[in-house]
């Protein structure tokens, strides 16, 4: 199906119809579903507001659009058209019970008028400056195939173009005369993925497989149908927007308007929150996902609505689809539940989403066996140090963790009281041994919050001033003392603070789930940020769960801080709240961000090379063995996924194979009878055995790549730009001797 922006190009006549659907397409993906679904099962005299309706409707939608979206892109079914019908087709019988039931909205507004006004401006107010924000840092044309959002724009095209994830070339597939010499040509590339971020998993059909997560991608091939091109890579930036939306609601929802407010302005002008929502990687919409699914939780369990409880664990489950770092979530919501059956505490609400839960992660499990395997287990192996543990376990891993999650749900799922008191006499009478005198399950509430908020402070006080002093700054000791650097240390005490204040004044049992899986992310990437130690590229680790949540209690503390003054210096802590902002937004003034345009351009040198070359066959290659010198393996991705080129991909190190890549396709059909083109694309010429390959290279042109992007660091905060403009030759095979 042509993009809605491509009819718009195309046909006048189409202006009109074309921009309806593309309006009805997007208010169906994003907010009709879940809209009819909650007016349909909503618990009657549910008190919510407007705005909270409204974020439940988008969340509920777009994890259902996610949902159809993979399920579609799995099977090689994936379109508009498909995902459209199917969603419609969901919708039309929910409006049709809906209406046959007489249901209204089933709601009644908070009657404090005032409040709502100063609410609504604020949220309004929020949105209109994220907005702007978006305006003044536009998304970048980031579609080479060099680190994650090369891969996941290309990915997402071609699942828009080919309906499927894997990727299909037909040249590898004609060529393959030996498949042991293709394999071996095509799959050593840069990081052992062949054409970077793809994988030859059948060199006889010439089957590609992209190794990073597939759910992104289906949301870019969605916005790719919609709004072409350009529109693709808003993805990232649109879910920004939503992210911070849900982050508000969080945090009106635990505390209240103002240290939303607060928290959302901290947000939105935070480095890190502009630059991973201005470029095509995953953070923002794991974002929206996790904090929708929070929000969907605290509300289904104030209310005990086992319905809104099934659909919040919608969104947790679907992170998973997104980041392999959102697996970290199976750990503390096992043990968090099991708590809670352990301690009889264990509500309708919670069996209902953590069963939803796990069969969601049952799910991603499988679909990552089948899909990601490989790129999952290459991330195990280079953060931590089981190489040989997981490769003896290779195949064992995902189902020993799905029948992990099986024991879970059936153990949850049962009635075992008296094995759970057992459980505890059998702690007591340890503790009692050991003469330690805490018996953590049948303390109080409130000691158990005071004990760990000595636990959170003793190790942040370790984390932060202690274990630096241990280690290089290439290592994970630094940790939080870089995370300090992009949301300024002043912030994160006062974040710490805030947390210890909700902990031991403001809180509630629907407060819990949050606070633990911030604790559960918080913890890990401290000790280990499970990426590349360069800035600022690891902070990317931090902004879905913690530098949100952290802004939100920095917020909370800030604001009982002014409440708490004495009605003579009320003035004098605002000043000091508006330092504070000041100094962790102090990022938005530095040049780089106001600078930085990485690849400006790219999308228009593509079109330039796409349309010189045409229906012929490229040969691309790197000279270089420096990763920031080399351009070749960051056109032929796009060139081949995105624009449908034929495309042969030697790395570096296989110079020496070009001469057999020349041999197999002299004896392509199409290149015998002289229908195509071969070229060299970037080729080190003087290399090669021209005689011994029976070829004369000519000259044709030379295209500019321009490489602006910031400097990655390790020691120090990023604080320059880095440009490189590399030409790109191109010479056209003359064959000699061709019969």
């Amino acid at each position: 199906m042509d993009n809605v922006l491509e009819l718009l190009c195309n046909s006048g006549d189409l202006l009109s119809s074309a921009a309806i659907v593309a309006g009805f397409s997007v208010f169906l993906f994003f907010f009709v579903p879940g809209y009819l679904i909650f007016t349909l099962f909503c618990k009657q005299g549910l008190s919510l507001k407007k705005s909270e309706i409204m974020l439940i409707s988008i969340v509920i939608s777009t994890s259902i659009t996610s949902i159809i979206g993979t399920l579609l892109a799995e099977i090689g079914y994936f379109s508009l058209d498909a995902v459209f019908f199917s969603i419609l087709s969901i919708c039309i019988p929910l409006a049709i019970v809906r209406y046959r039931k007489g249901i209204g909205l089933n709601i009644r507004p908070i009657r404090h008028e005032i409040l709502i006004n100063y609410e609504s401006a604020a949220l309004f107010l929020v949105l209109a400056a994220s907005a702007a924000l978006l305006l003044i840092y536009p998304p970048v044309d980031w579609i080479f195939g060099t680190f994650d959002p090369g891969i996941y724009i290309n990915n997402g095209v071609n699942i828009a173009k080919t309906g499927a994830i894997f990727h299909t070339d037909p040249l590898i597939r004609s060529i393959n005369s030996d498949e042991i010499l293709v394999h071996g040509l095509v799959n050593q590339g840069l990081n052992g993925f062949g054409i970077h971020g793809y994988d030859l998993v059948n060199p006889k059909e010439g089957i590609f497989l992209p190794v990073l997560f597939h759910l992104f991608p289906v949301w870019i091939a969605i916005l790719y149908s919609i709004l072409g091109m350009e529109g693709a890579t808003y993805t990232s930036s649109i879910f920004g927007i939503l992210g911070l939306l849900t982050v508000f609601m969080v945090a009106r929802l635990i505390t209240n308007w103002k240290v939303a407010t607060i928290a959302s302005v901290l947000l939105m002008t935070n480095f890190i929150q502009i630059y991973f929502t201005r470029t095509s990687f995953t953070e923002g919409l794991t974002q929206f996902f996790i904090f929708g699914g929070i929000f969907l939780y605290i509300i289904g369990k104030k209310n005990s609505n086992k319905y809104l409880a099934v659909f919040a664990a919608l969104p947790f489950a679907l992170s998973m689809f997104l980041r392999i770092d959102s697996y970290i979530l199976l750990g503390p919501f096992v043990l968090y539940f099991t708590y809670l059956k352990l301690s009889r505490r264990l509500e309708r609400t919670d069996l209902y989403f953590i069963n939803t839960f796990s069969i969601l992660a049952i799910y991603n499990l499988i679909h990552t066996n089948f899909f990601s395997k490989h790129y999952a287990i290459a991330i195990l192996l280079r953060h931590f140090d089981i190489d040989n543990l997981v490769i003896a376990t290779e195949n064992l891993i995902f189902p020993m963790l799905i029948l992990f999650l099986l024991v879970f749900i059936a153990l949850i799922n049962t009635n075992f009281h008296p094995l759970s008191e057992l459980v505890r006499k059998k702690v007591r009478g340890y503790y009692q041994r050991v003469t330690f005198p805490i018996d953590l399950v049948h303390y109080s509430r409130k000691n158990q919050l005071l004990i760990l908020s000595y636990v959170i402070t003793i190790f942040t006080i370790y984390c932060w001033c202690i274990r630096p002093l241990d280690g290089p700054f290439t290592s994970d000791a630094y940790n939080l003392v870089k995370l300090t650097w992009f949301i300024s240390p002043i912030v994160l005490f006062c974040g710490i603070c805030g947390l210890l204040v909700m902990l031991n004044e403001k809180m509630h049992s629907y407060h819990e789930l949050f606070v633990v899986v911030f604790l559960s992310f918080y913890t890990i990437l401290a000790i280990n940020v499970l990426d590349y130690p360069d800035l600022p590229y690891m902070m990317r680790r931090y902004l879905p769960i913690v530098i949100p949540s952290i802004m939100i209690f920095a917020s909370l503390f800030m604001y009982e801080v002014i409440e708490r003054a004495p009605r003579g210096k009320k003035i004098v802590s605002i000043v000091v709240i508006g330092v504070v902002m000041l100094t962790s937004c102090g990022y938005l003034q530095d040049s780089t961000l106001l600078q930085e345009k990485m690849w400006d351009g790219a999308i228009e040198t593509a079109d330039q090379i796409s349309k010189f070359t045409a229906d012929d066959i490229l040969i691309i290659s790197d000279g270089e063995k420096d990763p920031f010198l080399v351009v070749g393996h960051l056109v032929a991705s796009p060139l081949k996924f995105i624009y449908d080129k034929k495309v042969i991909y030697v790395d570096t190190d296989d110079q020496k194979n070009l001469e057999k890549i020349l041999f197999m396709l002299r004896k392509h059909e199409d290149v015998q009878k002289g229908n195509v083109s071969v070229y060299l694309v970037n080729c080190n010429i003087s290399s090669l055995d021209v005689k011994r390959a029976e070829i004369d290279p000519v000259y044709v042109r030379n295209f500019s790549i321009t490489r602006d992007s910031i400097e990655r660091t390790v020691d120090r905060k990023p604080s320059k730009i880095m440009s490189l403009e590399r030409p790109l030759e191109v010479y056209l095979v003359v064959w000699q001797n061709i019969t």
